[in-house]
């Protein structure tokens, strides 16, 4: 051996000898910055107290919106009763076990009741750093931080941890079961996979869907074990066991499932589904928040980001992740491909994985070269910014019973009844009242049924009106439990009101007082009788409005009444527009018939169906008379013919009255331009692609800057990129109903023109002018802010 050989042989056995602390401090190219045992418990510990500090304050604020009521109702049961009743709602009994004997201890305040899920969320924070320890071992620094910073600070999970539900329970379960198998994969023994199997029960016990990220467990479980053969089969077998445990109960939530008719079984938009589930992992926040594409797109680059952070540190890691985000992932869309119901809240069971690739992420920037820190601080300071702690699950949280059953207790006498509708809504008012007055449910039941609304109620009213003299009716989800507004129509036009009716936290508290005598009848009286038949055995029987004169600004409410005389097979549109005499429409609203939850499909034949409109008489509207037009057409745009042959019927009259609304009331896009006496102070299209052959319409608003004597004529054009015109137009304003003679200066003017599209392709500039005959006033023409494109 030569002297250098000598000397390089001494050098490798120096190394190796090298005490650990310092073979540690030579850390791989990207790794994260160290920091000692203590530190990162002093760390831990402090996010811990500041995410339960979160979930704490002001937990018993809040009144208990229609979930948590339910769970209350269910968990106050004795347990024979309390798992028929969560059988009813569909839900396993686990967390109602829990919450009833944590009700007996605690007692069942709104502070009681959620106090179990803030210590859930709690422990959450706890585990999630203890699993991303597990996976990456000390090597990983400080990835348990930044797991356990963004479970302590998601506005997503501390919403569901200050909720008296079971999704912060069920989370907390599957993170458990998740460490257990962590741990029994790496290190074996009986006692780690007697806890695996026993928390994943209690989590297939807690929620139906935690299946889901249980199954991704197990794939990801056998991504650790690697060539461990046996502790591979023995995590199969545990999480088999703990799913045959509760099998039971999945075969009746399948049944109870396949019989749920409480949504609207419309089509899946799966990549709606997508998004809304970025978002509320990353900032909590639903699609219409400011800032949801730049959330989405910042959290869906922070997923892809971290789980490729993790394939290359630790790749048995890695892959254990991508189990947890994509197995739930693609059940979930197999679910809701069978029942398309999607809320947020139904992927919290399986949110472990997703946050453990967002902090991935957030470890991966940090690990950038001099810049890491500050784009590891950005992130999270878009992430916080954004995310404004009002989360997409909370959009029902602020209905509660709580206000109206305050003024209701404090106003009703001991024998007034209390009708609740929708019906599903009782164990809100129940947890309120907390009386012995007579509640009447309608529809009763737990569970909104959308198959069969409330249409037939007369005879309850009946028996209610011959029991109690008088009634008070809490109004719910009545868009959903009863779309005609049936029992509201009837007590208004029956019994005699003994208060103004108001809305407190999205309930409507009406009183009545009742006679023996009242008979309720459901066949309405129709103020203005105008029947017309369509096809499909579609009749309109009338209508009644509100007035029948109106001034520009304000709505008219009209409701329509139809029946059907055989059983509807598609799903049908209505229109009602306002017609000037030249045609041209002033106020429309489309939409299904009564509502989106009872279409046509639905509606039973020869029942009389009730269906309200609300149209708007647009600023600007010229007076005059115009004629109430309504029809039926396809989702295809195609219309359902009359009997007689038309498209449509006429049906009334609306006088639109002089008046002037304030300007702010005009939503239209500015563009200034005098001509002469008379301003133009904007235009409005509602779209800007067209075929050939098609009519533009188009609206202008004029103002009158001094008194005309005469009529004026709107010139149009439009014209190719070369200069070419290609279409022309002259009318009278607002097809001659509304000539500028009669316009009051100042006052803007709503004006619809319209020229019929050429056969040519491209874009067209829309050019326009104002005529005194043959004159023009101002610029001869004016070319507006907004080209269209037209296609062949």
């Amino acid at each position: 051996m030569t002297r250098g050989d000598e000397q390089r042989a001494r050098d490798s056995s120096a190394m190796t000898a090298l005490p650990p602390r310092r073979a540690q401090a030579t850390a791989a190219p990207g790794a994260l910055p160290a920091v000692s045992a203590r530190g990162l418990a002093w760390l831990l510990a402090t996010i811990t107290l500041a995410g339960f500090a979160l979930r704490l304050i002001g937990l018993g604020t809040a009144g208990l919106w229609h979930d948590e009521a339910s769970s209350w109702d269910i968990a106050r049961r004795p347990l024979n009763d309390l798992f028929l009743a969560a059988a009813a709602v569909e839900h396993p009994p686990g967390s109602f076990v829990v919450l009833h004997g944590w009700m007996t201890l605690a007692g069942d305040s709104e502070f009681a009741l959620r106090l179990p899920s803030a210590f859930a969320g709690v422990l959450l924070i706890v585990v999630g750093a203890a699993i991303a320890r597990a996976l990456l071992g000390r090597t990983g620094r400080l990835f348990p931080l930044l797991v356990a910073l963004l479970i302590a600070w998601s506005p997503w999970l501390v919403w569901h941890s200050r909720q008296g539900r079971m999704y912060a329970l069920a989370l907390l379960w599957v993170a458990l079961a998740t460490w257990a198998g962590i741990l029994a994969t790496q290190r074996g023994g009986a006692r780690r996979w007697l806890a695996l199997g026993i928390t994943a029960a209690l989590a297939i016990a807690t929620h139906v869907l935690t299946v889901l990220p249980l199954a991704g467990l197990a794939l990801g479980l056998i991504a650790l074990a690697g060539r461990r053969i046996v502790r591979a089969g023995a995590a199969l077998f545990t999480l088999g066991t703990a799913g045959l445990v509760v099998a039971p109960w999945l075969v009746v939530a399948r049944g109870l499932s396949a019989e749920n008719a409480s949504y609207f079984r419309g089509p899946l938009d799966r990549a709606a589904v997508l998004m809304e589930s970025l978002l509320a992992i990353a900032a909590g926040i639903g699609r219409e928040a400011d800032g949801a594409f730049v959330v989405a797109g910042l959290a869906l680059a922070l997923l892809v980001l971290g789980a490729g952070w993790l394939l290359v540190w630790r790749r048995a890691a890695g892959l254990f992740v991508l189990a947890l985000i994509l197995v739930p992932t693609a059940g979930l869309m197999l679910v809701l491909g069978a029942a398309p119901k999607f809320a947020p809240r139904y992927l919290l069971p399986a949110a472990l994985g997703p946050l453990l690739a967002l902090a991935g992420g957030l470890a991966a920037l940090l690990t950038v070269p001099r810049a890491g820190p500050f784009l590891t601080f950005g992130a999270l300071a878009v992430l916080v910014v954004l995310g404004t702690g009002s989360t997409a699950d909370a959009d029902l949280a602020g209905q509660t019973f709580r206000e109206a059953v305050t003024i209701l207790e404090a106003e009703a006498g001991p024998e007034d009844a209390v009708i609740v509708v929708g019906g599903h809504g009782e164990a809100g008012y129940r947890y309120y009242a907390r009386s012995e007055r007579t509640v009447y449910p309608l529809p009763p039941g737990p569970l909104l049924d959308l198959d069969r609304p409330l249409l037939h109620v007369a005879p309850q009213l009946d028996a209610i009106a011959a029991r109690h003299p008088r009634v008070w009716l809490l109004r719910w989800q009545d868009d959903l439990a009863d779309p005609s507004r049936t029992v509201l129509r009837l007590l208004e036009d029956y019994a005699e009101p003994v208060r103004p009716a108001e809305e407190r936290s999205g309930v409507w508290l009406h009183a009545y007082d009742l006679s023996p005598e009242i008979r309720f009848d459901e066949q309405p009286e129709i103020r203005f009788v105008r029947r017309t038949s369509f096809e499909r055995g579609i009749i309109f029987e009338g209508y009644d409005t509100d007035k029948l004169a109106a001034r520009p600004g304000e709505t008219v409410a009209l409701t329509l009444y139809w029946r059907v005389l055989e059983r509807q097979t598609e799903d049908l549109w209505a229109f009602v527009h306002f017609l000037n005499a030249g045609n041209q429409v002033y106020g429309q609203m489309d939409k299904r018939p009564v509502s989106d939850v009872f279409p046509m499909t639905k509606w039973p034949v020869g029942a009389p169906i009730v269906d309200p409109y609300w149209v708007e008489v647009p600023p600007g509207t010229p007076p005059g008379r115009y004629a109430v037009e309504i029809g039926l057409y396809r989702p295809d745009g195609r219309r359902i013919g009359t009997l007689d042959g038309a498209d449509h019927a006429i049906i009334g009259r609306l006088e639109v009255l002089p008046g002037a609304a304030a300007e702010e009331a005009f939503r239209f896009e500015r563009q200034r331009a005098v001509f002469g006496p008379v301003e133009l102070a904007g235009f409005e299209l509602e779209r800007t692609a067209f075929r050939a052959g098609e009519p533009l319409p188009i609206r202008l608003f004029w103002r009158a800057v001094q008194p005309l004597d005469r009529p004026l004529t709107v010139a149009l054009r439009l014209v190719a990129p070369d200069g070419s015109v290609r279409a022309t137009n002259e009318a009278p304003p607002a097809a001659g109903t509304y000539p500028t003679d009669r316009w009051p200066p100042g006052a803007l003017v709503r004006d619809t023109q319209t020229v019929i599209l050429p056969p040519v392709r491209g874009e067209l500039w829309i050019e326009l002018g104002l005529r005194d005959g043959s004159a023009p006033l101002g610029p001869a023409w004016l070319r507006l802010d907004r080209s269209i494109h037209v296609a062949g």
